[in-house]
This record gives structure tokens, sequence and C-alpha cells, in this order.
């Protein structure tokens, strides 16, 4: 009885996590909005992990890379002098 018990709790359990989830999705989805809404009028640079750049750009492994970054002003990154960058400059239609 008492299994029985348990796997109904997870069932009834089950909506509210994925509520859940999909409600930290929306907000993660409305806070990068509002972002891309306000660099638009802004020069930045965006230092990314190679790792998360293979996965998100579908890049072959390079170990001579340890930064990707990502810039609207190609000087001012070099200006940072960053490790092995990698350099992908935005021209401002990919925010808009």
């Amino acid at each position: 009885m008492r299994d029985m018990h348990l796997k109904t709790m997870k069932v009834i359990e089950f909506p509210k996590n994925k509520m859940v989830k999909d409600k930290m999705k929306k907000c993660k989805l409305e806070t990068a909005i509002m972002m891309l809404e306000v660099l638009v009028d802004y020069d930045f640079t965006i230092i990314v992990n190679p790792k998360a750049a293979e996965n998100i750009f579908n890049l072959p492994k390079n170990k001579l890379i340890e930064n990707f970054i990502i810039t609207t002003d190609i000087n001012k990154a070099e200006k940072l002098e960053i490790k092995k960058p990698c350099y992908y400059q935005l021209t401002g239609n990919e925010l808009t």
C-alpha cells in the first residue's frame, strides 16, 4: 500500500514540477529579450566558454581557442587582451 501511495504522490507532483519548469523557462526568455532590447543601443562584449560555444554554435573542437568572444566592437575587445580568443563581430542586424 505504501508503494502505491508514493507512486500516486509522484503523479500528482509531476504537473506541478512541469509548471514551475515552464514558468522559469518563460522568465529566462523574457529576461533575455529585455537584455537584447537594451544591448541594441550600446557596444558590448560577451565572453563565452569554449565548450558552451561549441554546443551553441556547432563549432568543431579547437584547442587553440580558450575564449569565444561575441562583440560589437572588435577594437575594444582586443584591448581586453584575452588569451587565445576567437572573435565574432555583431553588425546589429542579428539583434533586430
